[in-house]
């Protein structure tokens, strides 16, 4: 055998043919490396989603089930006769022009308070605001009760979604400090940051007299007004409509649902 033979190397086609196959195999391997990091982040924010709405649903029920509305240094408008509580007579609508009575001794002050709050359960179809004992004081020598105003209500973001939209928060209130108005001040900041459709529903009982109990789900409550004064609904149901995580498509949706039961239903006077 010549020797220029035993140092012959590998032709050109060869090494083409063997980088073809390496570049094959690569493609190969990075193609699947990237679809399961692909599918590995959208697991992630897709757990993120659900664990965001999770806990949203969890301090909502929480805050729900501690609501109340009490006589005690309240507004009379918002506050039914004991006629009216004993279930003597039906609630009767009230004029807002009208002056709420001055005390029997004859004082200045409207119920012998210097301070007048409100407490009550306001609540429509997109938005609530109610009064409840859910405060949780996170500060040393915090000058608060558990006592608090709280809403949650759904809001325009400054934030662009995928499809370009500026996207839609649910957004939840809090004042520490109860006031004359339910439904103003305190602090807001976003629960979950992007929302298709939050709708709020309350549960109203029937009569004792009608069939298997009666009751039904309405779009509005407020205890302030007519037969629905110094009253709460027993159940809120909460829907939460979010995009699909990823999704640009409208009709890729989720919807969660939650129900929270009220503990105190009727107005305190102790």
């Amino acid at each position: 055998m010549s020797p220029h033979r035993q140092n012959k190397g590998f032709t050109l086609v060869e090494v083409m043919l063997a980088l073809s196959i390496v570049v094959s195999i690569v493609i190969i391997v990075w193609g699947s490396l990237g679809a399961s990091f692909e599918s590995s982040d959208y697991m992630r924010r897709s757990f993120d989603q659900h664990q965001q709405i999770r806990l949203a649903m969890e301090r909502m029920s929480r805050e729900f089930s501690s609501a109340f509305i009490t006589v005690h240094a309240n507004n009379r408008r918002n506050i039914p006769s004991a006629e009216e509580l004993a279930g003597n007579v039906l609630a009767q609508p009230i004029d807002p022009e009208e002056e709420p009575p001055l005390p029997d001794d004859g004082s200045d002050s409207l119920f012998n308070q210097d301070v007048i709050i409100e407490t009550a359960f306001v609540g429509k179809s997109d938005e609530v605001h109610f009064t409840s004992m859910a405060h949780i004081r996170t500060q040393r020598d915090e000058e608060a009760s558990d006592q608090a105003e709280i809403a949650y209500f759904v809001r325009n973001s400054k934030r662009r979604g995928p499809d370009g939209r500026f996207s839609r928060e649910l957004v939840r209130r809090a004042d520490r400090s109860l006031d004359d108005d339910v439904e103003s001040g305190g602090i807001i900041y976003t629960m979950i940051d992007n929302v298709e459709d939050v709708k709020f529903e309350y549960w109203e009982e029937g009569d004792d007299g009608d069939e298997e109990g009666g009751g039904r789900w309405t779009n509005k409550w407020d205890s302030r007004n007519f037969d629905q004064r110094g009253k709460l609904p027993t159940r809120v149901k909460i829907t939460i409509t979010v995009p699909a995580e990823g999704s640009t498509r409208r009709e890729n949706r989720r919807t969660f649902v939650s129900q929270a039961p009220i503990m105190m239903t009727r107005i305190l006077d102790f």
